[in-house]
Parts: C-alpha cells; sequence; structure tokens
C-alpha cells in the first residue's frame, strides 16, 4: 500500500535567488520520501498581468535609473509592518491566492523566504481551522529586523547572531536553528581546481570567478574593465546568469580586448565547473554562492550591495573576516592583488572549522521535517 505524501510548501520571490531553496527541496525529496517539497513564486501566488509588468518594470528601471533604482529598493527593505498594511495585505491578491494554496494542498509546514512572505503565510495559517507549521527560512548573514512574526513556528538562520537578534524579539531559542545558509559543503580541493581550469581552456595562473548572480546584475560590467586593465595576470571566468543582454555585451567586449585569459558564461553553462576553478570569488549579493566560498575556504570580495540588508550583510563578513567587502570598484582590484600577494588564500584553506559537521542542505532538510515531528 502506498502512503499519501506529506507535502512542505516553500514560498519564494522572483526578485531574489531561489537557488539555496531548490537545493533544500533537492535533499528532502531524495533522503526523506514520505514529504513532498512544492516551490511556489509569484507566478503562483501573484496576479498574472500584475507580476509580469512588475518584473519588466523593475528590471528596466535598474537598467535606465541604477542609482535611483538602488536607493528605491533601500526604502523598500526599510518598511515596517504595520496594522494598515496588515489590513491591506488580507485584501490582496497574494495573500487570497497563498491562503489558497495553504488551503488545498494542506501542507504540514510552510516555509516562508522573506519578511513579506512570512507576514503573508502567518495571516492565510490565522484564518484556517487546522493550522500549518510555518517558518522562516533567512538566508541572509545578518539580522534582519522586519524578518520577525511572533506567531511563525520556527526558523532557520545562518548564525548565532541572527539567532540572538530573534531571540529578542520574542522568538523562542529552541525554534531558532543556526544551520548555516543552504549551499552545496564542498572544500577546495587542488587537483579538482587545476581539472577544471583545463576543461576551461585556462591556464594555471589566479582564475577569478566575477558573478553577477543568478540575474546578471550590469555592475559586473564595470569591475570587467578594471579585470581587463591587469592584463593576463589574472584568469577571469564572468558568470551572467541569465541575462541574455550581459552576456552579449561581456562577450563581445572580450572578444575586442581578444582576452584569451577570459571566458564567459551563463547560468547552466559549465557553471559548476567554471566555479570550481575559481582561485577567488568577486560577487555581487547572492547568498548561495557566497555561503558555498566560505565553507569552500575560497576567499570572496563583495561588491554593489543594493539594499540596507544586502550592505548589512557584507559589512557583517567583512568585518568578522569571512569575506571583503569592497566599498567602491577600485577596491575589488585593490582585495584582488591583497589575497593574491599575501597568500590570503592559503590561510581561508588551512582553516578546517566549517561551522557545521554536517552537509548543510542534510541539516536544514532534517531540521524541517523535526519541526514536523514535534
Amino acid at each position: 500500500m502506498m502512503l499519501e505524501k506529506k507535502n512542505v510548501i516553500f514560498f519564494v520571490s522572483v526578485a531574489d535567488d531561489r537557488r539555496g531553496v531548490d537545493l533544500i527541496a533537492e535533499t528532502i525529496e531524495k533522503d526523506y520520501p514520505e514529504y513532498l517539497p512544492m516551490v511556489f513564486d509569484e507566478s503562483a501566488y501573484a496576479d498574472d498581468k500584475t507580476h509580469k509588468f512588475s518584473v519588466a518594470l523593475d528590471r528596466a528601471f535598474q537598467k535606465v535609473f541604477p542609482k535611483k533604482y538602488d536607493e528605491h529598493k533601500r526604502k523598500s527593505s526599510e518598511k515596517r509592518e504595520t496594522a494598515n498594511s496588515t489590513f491591506r495585505k488580507k485584501r490582496s491578491v497574494e495573500y487570497k491566492r497563498i491562503h489558497s494554496i495553504i488551503q488545498r494542498f494542506d501542507p504540514v509546514t510552510v516555509v516562508a523566504t522573506t519578511p513579506k512572505l512570512l507576514n503573508l503565510c502567518v495571516l492565510a495559517n490565522k484564518k484556517r481551522k487546522k493550522q500549518t507549521k510555518v517558518v522562516g527560512l533567512c538566508q541572509g548573514f545578518s539580522a534582519d529586523i522586519t524578518f520577525y512574526s511572533k506567531n511563525a513556528n520556527g526558523y532557520i538562520v545562518d548564525n548565532a547572531d541572527v539567532k540572538k537578534s530573534l531571540i529578542g524579539r520574542g522568538a523562542q531559542a529552541r525554534s531558532v536553528l543556526v544551520l548555516g545558509s543552504p549551499c552545496v559543503t564542498e572544500k577546495y580541493d587542488f587537483e579538482k581546481v587545476f581539472e577544471a581550469k583545463r576543461e576551461m581552456g585556462l591556464n594555471d595562473k589566479p582564475t577569478i570567478y566575477l558573478s553577477g548572480g543568478i540575474f546578471g546584475d550590469d555592475k559586473v560590467r564595470k569591475v570587467l574593465e578594471l579585470i581587463l586593465d591587469q592584463g593576463d595576470y589574472i584568469n577571469t571566468v564572468v558568470f551572467c546568469g541569465e541575462n541574455e543582454e550581459l552576456f552579449s555585451y561581456v562577450s563581445q567586449r572580450v572578444e575586442k580586448a581578444k582576452a584569451q585569459n577570459v571566458k564567459v558564461i551563463m547560468s547552466g553553462e559549465m557553471e559548476h565547473t567554471a566555479y570550481l576553478a575559481s582561485d577567488i570569488v568577486v560577487t555581487t549579493y547572492d547568498p548561495t554562492l557566497i555561503a558555498s566560498s566560505m565553507v569552500r575556504r575560497v576567499p570572496t570580495v563583495l561588491f554593489a550591495p543594493k539594499t540596507r540588508q544586502e550592505e548589512s550583510d557584507f559589512s557583517y563578513l567583512g568585518q568578522r573576516r569571512a569575506a571583503f567587502y569592497a566599498e567602491d570598484m577600485n577596491k575589488i582590484i585593490i582585495d584582488i592583488y591583497k589575497i593574491i600577494q599575501t597568500d590570503v588564500a592559503r590561510f581561508y584553506r588551512m582553516s578546517d572549522d566549517t561551522g557545521l559537521k554536517v552537509d548543510r542542505l542534510t541539516a536544514a532538510a532534517n531540521a524541517l521535517t523535526d519541526l514536523i515531528s514535534e
């Protein structure tokens, strides 16, 4: 007799990188066959026309007015939950559809990945006769004061400082689990690095993995120009994510510069091999990549935060020497040379303390199933 699977629902936003959530969902499906993970974004819980228009407008705004876009993102990230905003949420399409999804699939747990989604899920859950457990998955590295609800059943966070902040706001200590941001746990291996470089057609010189994130941040263009000015002293792999326009521009620029030491890829195109070939990671805000680099002990340079929360995360990591935070473009090159010339990379790799004794994805899957059984 085949047992009916228990549903675990993840609500994510298309504005954020969902790779960490997808990795956790895959791990649950593989290790816990009695559970069925389901991931929903705005295409499921937002009005279709509004969703498509808002995504197109957001990307156009970012491209045409980058400075104003950054300021808009900062202000949006600072909004607080009020009685009026709660009332508006209850009348919103998102609230109604999230409630409908929870009613339809009757999950044992709902996982929310943003402050807005956490509040919507809590509100939708309170309306049900048979309530489910609501868990907040905080993928950031520093405390976000908007990511809290007194009615949430638990939180998965990156570090003890975020846990301390949540406890200070009223969360129960045992309900806040410090598991690290979700990522593939893979340590640096010299043989794999050289093998990956050969596969990418690169020589054995220090290799930079320059990433604009899954959405392909246009600020990669400026960083590339600075790197091209360094000549063939270093190799570079430019990851353009899903941004075809950025990929086209960077490819043409590299061809024009006749830079044989620079490779350009998009999402899915030898992405993992290119990452394995790297000795240094230079990236915009990308929690999954940053966490993976920290576990792998690859020095990471962070640049171009868009929101106050992203800036807070970068400052937090920089202050704890977990990464280099380049507050302006020129400092990116300074940090790269500091890493190469002072052998900081070797120091990173000598440390065995990854913060967890088990794989982060397995730990997250275990935690969610444990919360369900409580």
